[in-house]
């Protein structure tokens, strides 16, 4: 596969190399036996990051990112780098980025230090961030007029003294915290663009980068018998757009609204900058008072509107910025490179998809049925968000008896955002979940299956197996798993 070249990385200094700190004895795990994969689960917060250790000692890491405004984030997420250098010797055979969210790319910038002192062989990205593509072009144009409109309009209504406002202001920008949140050292609403940073610093020519598309296959001598599938993002726009699906066949719950903001650009255009008044329109649609429209309406309207705030309706059309918001954050999660590991002497799955949505999923998935029915892990999408699992041949194709999923979740700090708390993992998903698994959810806020009662739905011997294949710490959750049919679970206590 060609190596297609990154134009727009971004030049940094490099820090001098230094040896991270080595993880305690308590925040260690042994390495993969003969026919095993150590699948490791970061526990930083509302983030994804996967460490793939394989028995030839090889290692893959699949994101390394943590959700913007999390409380001592940057720490926490330069802890896991850290632990990542220790754990790997320094050396990724492949880093892994799925898709251009804060949540799955702050290591590459908070901890870049860390990062610049690995060796990484290759970097595998979706087709999305080649930078020769018209589409990639031509999306990252929108995404930045996006955001320009969104940082306005969050302005506008924080400045506004409307209480209503300010809330819906609060409520988009923590919608935008997936793409960096707020520029601490900008005006109110100014969003950073530290994602496409740390994406430009992840696809540098010097960590060979290979932009893979629908139907490209990796195969690796490091890696035998194993053969990784690219599936998604698609090349169709029209599924790159489409987000939600019908609930019920497509989706694990309610959909939300999602239509393309036409106002977009105008948000950008102020008609005063001194007395921060805005209107939806284009200038050149716009009365001036060289038009004297004022004269145009009855004075006493001009004083109701002008002196009875509750009569006013300037940031009324800018409540459509936080539809605006959901669309943008979709659409980038969209644009997810789904990946699964396919192993030849069993052909059991490991698959990994980003923050997929349902255009992704569909196409691929009802082709892929075959390929899903063997899948006995499975990276569930979006910290488990009604939208990021396809439902009919999707979930619902997973009939694997071995399947286990994990979740990098932290259910208790989504569910306290405010005003509107993120449905993380979703009810009905997690019902399936519990279903399709027979309960061997691995949760980076739970430390289950520590301490836990066996699920009525697995035997005993099940069980066994299963609670002996994990292990759970504070940093991370090691799950050692068996593709190629084995089933010896004395191996794993070494008897």
């Amino acid at each position: 596969m060609a190596i297609k070249k990154n134009a727009t990385a971004t030049k940094q200094k490099v820090a001098p190399k230094k040896t991270p700190t080595p993880p305690s004895s308590s925040e260690t795990s042994r390495m993969p036996q003969k026919g095993e994969v150590r699948i490791r689960m970061y526990r930083q917060g509302l983030g994804d990051c996967f460490l793939l250790t394989f028995d030839t000692g090889k290692h893959i890491l699949i994101d390394c990112g943590l959700l913007a405004g999390t409380p001592g984030g940057t720490s926490k997420i330069r802890e896991v780098a850290q632990h990542v250098h220790a754990s790997t010797n320094g050396h990724l055979h492949a880093l892994v980025v799925t898709h251009e969210h804060w949540d799955h790319v702050s290591g590459f910038t908070d901890a870049r230090d860390i990062f610049e002192s690995l060796t990484i062989d290759e970097t595998w990205v979706a087709w999305t961030e080649d930078p020769s593509q018209d589409i990639v072009v031509e999306r990252r144009k929108a995404n930045a007029m996006r955001l320009t409109a969104l940082a306005n309009a969050v302005s506008h209504l924080g400045l506004s003294g409307n209480m209503d406002d300010v809330t819906l202001a609060g409520e988009i920008s923590q919608t935008m915290n997936f793409l960096g949140g707020l520029d601490p050292s900008g005006m109110l609403g100014a969003f950073s663009v530290k994602t496409d940073d740390a994406m430009s610093w992840a696809t540098d020519d010097k960590r060979n980068p290979k932009y893979l598309s629908p139907g490209d296959v990796v195969k690796q001598n490091w890696l035998p018998g194993v053969t990784i599938k690219a599936l998604g993002p698609p090349k169709d726009k029209k599924a790159l757009k489409k987000m939600d699906g019908t609930i019920g066949t497509d989706m694990y719950g309610m959909a939300m609204k999602g239509e393309e903001m036409g106002f977009a650009a105008a948000v950008g255009v102020p008609l005063d900058h001194a007395s921060k008044e805005w209107l939806p329109f284009d200038r050149g649609l716009q009365w001036t008072n060289e038009d004297n429209w004022l004269a145009n309406f009855d004075k006493g309207f001009q004083d109701q509107y002008r002196k009875q705030r509750s009569r006013r309706v300037d940031t009324e059309w800018l409540n459509a910025a936080s539809d605006l918001a959901l669309q943008l954050d979709n659409a980038v999660n969209n644009t997810s490179l789904v990946l699964a590991f396919e192993f030849g002497a069993s052909g059991d799955v490991l698959l990994f998809v980003g923050d997929a949505q349902v255009g992704n999923w569909l196409s691929w998935a009802e082709a892929s049925e075959d390929l899903l029915k063997r899948t006995i892990f499975y990276k569930v999408g979006h910290h488990g968000s009604h939208n990021a699992t396809l439902k009919e041949h999707g979930l619902e194709s997973m009939t694997n008896q071995k399947l286990v999923a994990a979740i990098p979740v932290d259910e208790v700090f989504a569910k306290a955002k405010k005003p509107v708390p993120w449905m993380m993992p979703a009810d009905k998903l997690y019902e399936t979940l519990q279903q399709k698994t027979k309960g061997r959810i691995l949760r980076a806020d739970q430390d289950f299956p520590n301490g836990a009662a066996q699920p009525d739905m697995l035997t005993a011997i099940e069980w066994r197996q299963f609670t002996s294949a994990v292990e759970v710490n504070r940093l991370f959750i090691d799950f050692f798993c068996q593709p190629n049919g084995s089933t010896n679970s004395s191996r794993r206590n070494g008897n």
